[in-house]
């Protein structure tokens, strides 16, 4: 299986096609790793990624302790898997009906091509 480096707009495809990624956090220590489904803001440079969540989520416990979570993002392609990493800080917003807004703020992001078969 062979790996490629995805440039900006390959990882903000990635992104923008898929809707489920995997939020990780630290809670009393022990890593906590949520699949939460998403939407981007696009008004920024870089994206933000808004996530709702119940207010009685471990995931709210967690960002008490710090606010700096990586999510991982995956896209299936015909004979490939794109997958981004991105780093930054979830900041909650007002709660509403029990559901807890959270902006994503990336600081860093990291993305791969993994070839299932040679192209």
């Amino acid at each position: 299986m062979c790996c490629l480096i995805l440039n900006g707009p390959q990882m903000l495809d990635v992104l923008s096609t898929t809707r489920v990624a995997y939020l990780a956090a630290v809670l009393d220590g022990r890593p906590l790793i949520l699949p939460l489904w998403y939407e981007l803001d696009t008004e920024a440079e870089i994206p933000a990624v808004l996530v709702r969540v119940r207010q009685s989520s471990m995931l709210l416990r967690a960002l008490v302790q710090s606010e700096q979570v990586c999510m991982a993002f995956s896209l299936l392609r015909e004979g490939s898997v794109d997958s981004v990493l991105l780093w930054g800080e979830a900041a909650a917003g007002e709660a509403q009906g029990g559901i807890v807004p959270l902006r994503v703020t990336p600081s860093e992001l990291s993305g791969r091509r993994f070839l299932l078969r040679e192209m």
